[in-house]
C-alpha cells in the first residue's frame, strides 16, 4: 500500500491523465456496445433475421462488448479508470 501511495503521489497528473482515457475508452467502447446491440436487435426484429453479431464485430479491430461478460469488464474499466482519475485529483491537493 505504501509503494501504490509513493508512486500517486510522485506524479498525481499522470494517474489523471490515465484514469480520464481509461474512463473515456471504456465509457465509449460500453456505449458503442450498446448501442450497436440495440441496433441488431431492432433489425431481427423487424426482419426475422437472426444476425451473428460476434462474427459482424470481428471485422472492427476495436474491443466492443458483445456478451454480459464483455459489457461488465467494460463497466469494470469505466469504474477502474474514475477511480484512478479521483484519486490523481485527490493527491494533487497535496
Amino acid at each position: 500500500m505504501s509503494y501504490f501511495l509513493q508512486v500517486l503521489f510522485s506524479c498525481p497528473k499522470c494517474w489523471r491523465v490515465l484514469g480520464y482515457w481509461m474512463f473515456t475508452f471504456s465509457g465509449s467502447m460500453l456505449l458503442l456496445g450498446w448501442r450497436l446491440s440495440n441496433k441488431v436487435d431492432r433489425i431481427e426484429n423487424r426482419t426475422a433475421i437472426v444476425i451473428d453479431f460476434e462474427k459482424v464485430l470481428t471485422a472492427i479491430p476495436l474491443p466492443i462488448p458483445v456478451s454480459s461478460e464483455g459489457f461488465a469488464l467494460a463497466v469494470l474499466g469505466t469504474l477502474l479508470g474514475l477511480m484512478l482519475a479521483l484519486a490523481g485529483k485527490w493527491a494533487q491537493r497535496f
